[in-house]
């Protein structure tokens, strides 16, 4: 494989062109309009928010996004980093750019002194749990007030989640 760069960027520090080779990485696993991608970015991801894109040359490879999210956990709130679109080249995977991706924000995570979630399908926990990242106890989890009914997961080197929690709020999407 050629050489990689890996790169962090604020959401206002991201070209429309950039935003858009992100949407087409994304169209690999989550088909919709460029369109409704593009609208999707806009109305989901603020300026304060981070990117972690893996380029080979020009060609992105990977891509996840890191955003500031409030929770609160039966009652208490608690800023985390939510950690969302995590997705690798189709024609690049099992290659170890996932890894990269996930040991690099959970380097930004454990630096920041924070606590990452990341919400998932069943399908897909194997590969969080290699990259140190744990199944939450959760009984209730909820995006505002829609109901979230998949997986929580949480990567906390801080300790700063409880080991279980019966209502988790999330105020937005990631």
């Amino acid at each position: 494989m050629k050489s990689l760069k890996v790169e962090f960027l604020k959401t206002d520090e991201l070209s429309e062109e950039t935003i858009g080779i992100i949407n087409s990485l994304k169209n690999q696993y989550w088909k919709h309009t460029k369109k409704e991608h593009m609208k999707w970015f806009k109305e989901n991801i603020k300026p304060n928010d981070e990117h972690l894109l893996i380029w080979g040359g020009i060609a992105l490879l990977a891509y996840l996004n890191i955003v500031h999210v409030d929770i609160t956990t039966d009652q208490k709130p608690i800023k985390a980093l939510g950690i969302g679109n995590v997705c690798v080249n189709s024609e690049k995977k099992h290659m170890g750019l996932g890894a990269i991706l996930l040991a690099s924000s959970n380097a930004l995570i454990k630096g920041m002194n924070s606590c990452g979630l990341l919400l998932c399908h069943d399908n897909v926990t194997d590969f969080y749990l290699k990259s140190n990242w744990n199944i939450c106890d959760v009984k209730d989890a909820r995006i505002i007030d829609e109901p979230f009914k998949q997986v929580v997961m949480a990567y906390d080197p801080h300790h700063i989640l409880p080991p279980q929690i019966d209502t988790l709020i999330m105020n937005r999407s990631f």
